[in-house]
């Protein structure tokens, strides 16, 4: 129970349940992540255009790629320290417009340094979509349901995908790649239209001193959802509060200045998540999403050239992108119906064995078969292990903390990525498709150890935490299961 003429935020949340509302904001976040997904997606039909027409070689895409991830990672650390410290919201509307608007200047690029600049900005707009979006659409669900729906919001990522191979396939072979990505930047800018309709997060009002606004939330979903405020106990003269049971203990300085039965947390960021309490998980979302991204760079953007070196012709390759793409939806719904009965991390840390297998088929397969049948298992894989990821994210960390924690996180995963890259590219125009391949299969086999030695803590049913809790050493409070 909270403080008197208070109401606990979670019992609100749950009595409110998943309705209408929720299904309102499952699409509006949802077009915005196949809007990213587009963006991203569609270098991998970039590159082999501008190889041709630029006379550009491995290397200097390869640059391409890794000016993307760098400005992808500064993104990532800067929107989400300020979604955490000034509010999801305002980041949640402005990053598609930088998307939207850097996404159409770059097909008006004619040298490769100005389009190198425009997509590390629309990289930079992305990566503020990747740690707040899932932050706030997290902050807005009860725990009961609350996967289910963070997992149908990942299959908006291949849908994009899907519209952006087919875009590609109708587009670019009679009127340019320029002329392409204008088409693809159009999601981007009618979403941006839709976002402010999204409230705030009630969660991170409520953290930060302002219980009316985020009861005037929480009645407005009741409403929507189909409820009277009154009879969940938002009655006139009642706020919502934290409840209780969010808090998280920290073993720190006796220091630590208590409000309402919490902490405030003091230190910094890497403090916190290299701390005994988050470090092990810190480490290992860090590996884990450093191979995913990379194998997810392999499998989509190096995937046409790849394909070109195994012989399959041009007309070929966009019905490979398309099937690969189509490929992603069982990767998504198989986790959906499996996950109340395996949870997040099981299928997490198998996802990338399978992932390398693929990989090293893929390097051994002659015939047309066999290849489509690597990519559409990479394909399946590779999406459901994002979906757990996207999922188990935003969930294991605490709400003052979540969206910066995420981009932090994203953000060194992709910095790591970054090299895996370059050196991918290295490998590719040295030694050819089937070594970088075999890179590529060693790359997900170090992100799944690293996920079965560091990942422990399952968020699968449990309630979203909203403060550390620093407690005195002195207290020689006993390690929850957070701890290696």
């Amino acid at each position: 129970m909270g403080l008197p003429g208070t109401i606990d935020l979670d019992k609100v949340m749950a009595d409110i349940g998943i309705g209408r509302f929720h299904y309102q904001i499952l699409w509006l976040f949802g077009v915005g992540f196949s809007a990213c997904a587009i963006e991203v997606v569609l270098m991998a039909f970039l590159l082999p255009e501008l190889r041709a027409r630029w006379k550009l070689d491995e290397y200097q895409l390869g640059l391409l790629a890794a000016s993307s991830s760098v400005a992808s990672i500064l993104g990532q650390m800067f929107w989400g320290a300020v979604a955490d410290k000034y509010g999801r919201r305002f980041v949640f509307m402005s990053t598609v417009l930088v998307v939207a608007l850097f996404g159409g200047l770059s097909a008006l690029s004619q040298t490769a340094l100005f389009l190198i600049c425009m997509r590390s900005a629309v990289a930079f707009g992305i990566g503020g979509n990747i740690s707040v979006d899932f932050s706030l659409y997290t902050e807005f669900m009860p725990t009961e349901g609350r996967g289910r729906m963070l997992l149908c919001m990942q299959a908006f990522w291949p849908l994009g995908q899907l519209v952006t191979c087919l875009a590609a396939w109708w587009i670019i072979p009679g009127s340019g790649w320029r002329v392409f990505v204008v088409a693809c930047t159009i999601p981007s800018f009618l979403t941006g239209f839709f976002r402010p309709f999204i409230p705030e997060s009630p969660r991170w009002l409520v953290l930060h001193g302002r219980a009316e606004e985020a009861t005037q939330v929480c009645r407005e979903m009741a409403i929507k959802n189909g409820h009277r405020p009154e009879d969940l106990g938002l009655k006139e003269g009642v706020m919502v509060d934290l409840p209780t049971n969010s808090v998280t203990p920290l073993v720190v300085s006796s220091s630590s200045i208590v409000k309402k039965g919490k902490t405030k947390p003091e230190g910094s960021l890497a403090g916190k998540l290299f701390s005994r309490q988050y470090g092990c998980t810190t480490v290992g979302t860090i590996l884990f999403s450093a191979a995913l991204h990379a194998v997810s760079y392999g499998s989509m953007t190096f995937l046409p050239s790849m394909l070109e070196r195994k012989g399959i012709h041009s007309g070929d390759k966009y019905f490979f992108m398309v099937l690969n793409s189509v490929s992603e939806f069982p990767g998504v719904f198989g986790i959906l119906a499996l996950s109340p009965l395996l949870g997040r991390l099981f299928p997490m840390k198998v996802s990338l064995l399978v992932i390398a297998l693929s990989f090293l088929i893929f390097s051994m397969a002659q015939e047309s078969a066999g290849i489509l049948t690597c990519v559409c298992l990479n394909a399946v894989f590779i999406e459901s292990g994002w979906a757990c990821y996207h999922t188990y994210l935003p969930e294991v960390y605490p709400t003052e903390m979540r969206a910066t924690a995420t981009g932090f996180v994203n953000s060194v995963a992709c910095m790591m990525s970054a090299l895996v890259l370059l050196c991918a590219a290295y490998f590719l125009d040295r030694y050819g498709v089937d070594k970088a391949c075999m890179f590529f299969a060693a790359v997900a086999l170090v992100g799944s150890i690293g996920s079965f030695l560091f990942l422990h803590v399952e968020t699968h049913d449990r309630d979203l935490e909203d403060v550390v809790t620093l407690k005195a050493e002195s207290a020689k409070i006993p390690l929850d299961d957070r701890a290696c």
